[in-house]
């Protein structure tokens, strides 16, 4: 008597027992960043089963984070500012990708995240968790209204105070400002000359950090 199953009856078997683990508060794959997976309750829990449990390193940061957005006085790129440059929050990193700083997409996810007010998301329905929440349901609800007014994507416009005042030193064309971001979401602004080329010969003159202008 052949003991084969097929693929389809596998997947069955595969997403009732990832329902059933969900259902009983646990989380399937990996957990989000400030939570550690802890080993399987018992033998009869698959692998990556077991209780989530706080990270003693990244749970008090990622919770001052949420503290400090509820009250009203941080964007999200002020905020992840604060995450790299204050707290110094990483990720647990893999294999392939060592730890890093959360980029700011990234912190958009957690806070939109319901993992972090005790929910868990699982094939487009919301089960709750038996791991410690960051906040509460209403405080969860309260960030979501902060993110939907304060930080819907919308155009933002720099003002370069020098545009039409200077010109480029080595050509004589008029110079263009340009604002950049590192990956900490700090923001610098340069000047440089609006010609990338004069006939054939490139312009050389180098970009100008706007301190640099002022003084």
């Amino acid at each position: 008597m052949s003991n084969r199953v097929e693929p389809d009856d596998l997947s069955d078997n595969v997403r009732r027992g990832n329902r059933a683990v969900v259902s009983s508060g646990r989380v399937t794959g990996m957990v989000p960043i400030g939570y550690l997976k802890g080993l399987p309750l018992d033998r009869t829990h698959g692998r990556g089963a077991g209780k989530t449990v706080i990270d003693p390193d990244r749970f008090p940061l990622v919770k001052e984070l949420f503290q400090r957005y509820l009250t009203g006085a941080y964007s999200v790129p002020k905020l992840h500012a604060h995450a790299c440059d204050t707290l110094g929050l990483r990720t647990h990193g893999t294999r392939r990708h060592p730890p890093g700083f959360v980029n700011i997409g990234s912190l958009y996810s957690i806070l939109k995240n319901p993992f972090y007010a005790g929910f868990i998301r699982h094939g487009g329905e919301v089960y709750r968790g038996d791991h410690e929440p960051v906040v509460s349901k209403p405080e969860f609800d309260r960030i979501q209204e902060f993110l939907g007014r304060h930080d819907a994507p919308r155009p933002v416009r720099h003002e370069f105070v020098f545009v039409g005042l200077i010109r480029c030193g080595r050509c004589g064309r008029a110079v263009t400002g340009e604002e950049h971001r590192n990956r900490h979401g700090t923001s610098y602004v340069y000047y440089r000359c609006s010609r990338k080329r004069v006939g054939e010969v490139v312009c050389r003159d180098p970009y100008v950090p706007e301190p640099q202008v002022e003084a």
